[in-house]
This record gives structure tokens, sequence and C-alpha cells, in this order.
């Protein structure tokens, strides 16, 4: 409770016996990694504040960007 307090994080307790949604978590995952981290690799940032900025300006649109299928974004 302190962990997630401390960094202002919600836990949602997993499916019990059968891990129907790890396919979708790892393919959410995928799509973060290409479309964040893979979008930052040919930089170089000399500090982590900067490199927490670039990361969350990337982050930020991927969020605004509208999924497919559906009139609103995530």
């Amino acid at each position: 409770m302190d962990f997630c307090n401390h960094y202002k994080i919600t836990v949602i307790q997993a499916r019990v016996a059968k891990p129907r949604d790890k396919a979708l978590v790892e393919n959410q995952v995928k799509i973060i990694y290409t479309r964040v981290f893979a979008r930052l690799r040919k930089q170089q940032f000399l500090d982590i504040t900067s490199l927490n900025e670039a990361v969350l300006d990337k982050v930020r649109k991927h969020n605004q960007t509208r999924m497919q299928k559906k009139p609103y974004c995530r």
C-alpha cells in the first residue's frame, strides 16, 4: 500500500488460475516499446530529467492517438 501511495498507482489483482489476459498485456508492452522507446533510440540524453520528459511526451502522443475502429482515444 505504501508503494502504491508513493508512486500514485493502483494495483488491480490478476485473475486466479487462468491467465487469459497475458497475451493482451504482452501485446501492449510491444506496442509501447515500438511507439515510445524505439523512437527515442537515436537520441542521446545527458540526464535522467531530459529522458523522462522525452518519454512522457511520447506516451502522451501515444495516448492521444485514436484506437482502431473506435471513435475515442486511450
